[in-house]
């Protein structure tokens, strides 16, 4: 019998704290801890860099010290850590149509139900991101798994398959090692789901790692914080308001300096992805997920409104991340990337677009993501 787990474990899985699927024609062999050991090299190596980007592996102890990523995970001496492999389970979750959905990984990792092809299909896309892009949902209704049904649904002769590696608490240093890990499934394209509510935020402590310093913690930051937390919700908590952007809000409201880091380090990082699929001739989409405080306040206005009183912020502070955005959506325009900015979609969309107090992107955002995806991926 599949295994019901509470949801508190399941946002667990999701946690990361900045203050302080078609037919398969064949299988994969099972991961192999030596051989990606011996293909990822020795902690303390530096990663070769086709554009000068500070990195080098970290052992395990290492990637929780820089990271803080729960321990649900598996190590990954590539992409850090991974989602365990041959999870299945069924999740109560209250807001889905359903009242749960089913979670399974496939031998990778992966969110699907099946292995990657072992004949390699006409056309296959590589999908990552966070915890937006891994789904708080069943497998098949991610925007990943939807969006192959619609590039198959339109060109039925085309072989076509999109492998999920999105994974909680991911940011661009994982989109990064996603692409290194499996560069021998020779994709045709590698789809990148920015989520702009953390990702900016989260990529400052590898970072500041790998340049040799600190990320800046504020006392001030973490109490406040904490009191964001423990105010009461009618109907809910408030953990989702905090995770899904209020923490990298009130992180850059406290320590604006910060932003222009941001900055560089997910572009410096951004150059090194491009980089890489221009040398294998993949196509390279990025997906611009906002938070949802940015596109769809009313649904939340009240969960938002509450959480920024107990902080003891402003409802302006939502406009430097939206800035920060912009910035990097023009660098990668610049470079000739093709984007795809939610924003604008989400803001005509009927609402909600984000489940309740989670506040992960929900079935209609995924519906909407899959469908906007296709033409940029589809290469027709």
């Amino acid at each position: 019998m599949p295994k019901r787990l509470p949801l508190a474990a399941l946002l667990a899985l999701f946690a990361f704290a900045l203050a302080g699927c078609g037919d398969s024609n064949g299988s994969t062999p099972e991961p192999d801890p030596a051989r990606d050991s011996q293909a990822a090299g020795e902690p303390g190596e530096r990663l070769p860099s086709r554009t000068g980007l500070a990195r080098w592996r970290l052992s395990e102890k290492e990637t929780y010290d820089v990271f803080r990523q729960s321990s649900d995970y598996v190590y990954d001496p590539l992409t850090y850590w991974r989602r365990r492999s041959g999870f299945d389970f069924m999740q109560t979750f209250e807001a889905h149509p359903k009242g749960e959905y089913r979670v399974r990984t496939n031998s990778q990792g992966m969110r699907e139900n099946d292995e990657p092809r072992a004949v390699k299909p006409a056309l296959r896309v590589l999908v990552v991101g966070d915890s937006h892009t891994d789904c708080v949902c069943a497998n098949e209704e991610s925007y990943a798994n939807q969006l192959e049904a619609v590039l198959a649904g339109a060109d039925p002769g085309r072989s076509v398959e999109v492998l999920n590696c999105g994974c909680g608490s991911y940011s661009f240093y994982h989109y990064l090692g996603v692409l290194e890990k499996y560069a021998d499934l020779a994709p045709d394209v590698f789809v990148i789901g920015v989520f702009a509510g953390n990702d900016f935020g989260e990529v400052l402590a590898p970072w500041h790692h790998f340049h040799g310093s600190e990320r800046p913690r504020s006392p001030e930051l973490r109490m406040r914080l904490q009191k964001a937390l423990d105010v009461p919700i009618p109907g809910g908590g408030n953990t989702g308001a905090v995770s899904q952007g209020y923490n990298q809000y009130f992180y850059f409201d406290r320590l604006p300096d910060q932003l222009p880091v941001a900055l560089t380090a997910a572009t410096s990082v951004m150059e090194e992805i491009i980089s890489a699929c221009r040398e294998r001739s993949i196509r390279l989409v990025v997906l611009y997920i906002p938070p949802p405080a940015e596109v769809d306040y009313e649904s939340s206005r009240e969960l938002f409104e509450t959480v920024t009183r107990a902080y003891g912020g402003k409802p302006e502070l939502l406009n430097a991340v939206s800035e920060l955005g912009d910035k990097f959506l023009g660098f990668l325009r610049e470079r000739d990337v093709a984007v795809l900015d939610a924003r604008p979609l989400f803001k005509a969309a009927p609402k909600p677009l984000y489940w309740p107090d989670d506040l992960h992107v929900n079935l209609k955002a995924n519906r909407l993501l899959a469908e906007a995806l296709a033409p940029l991926v589809s290469g027709k």
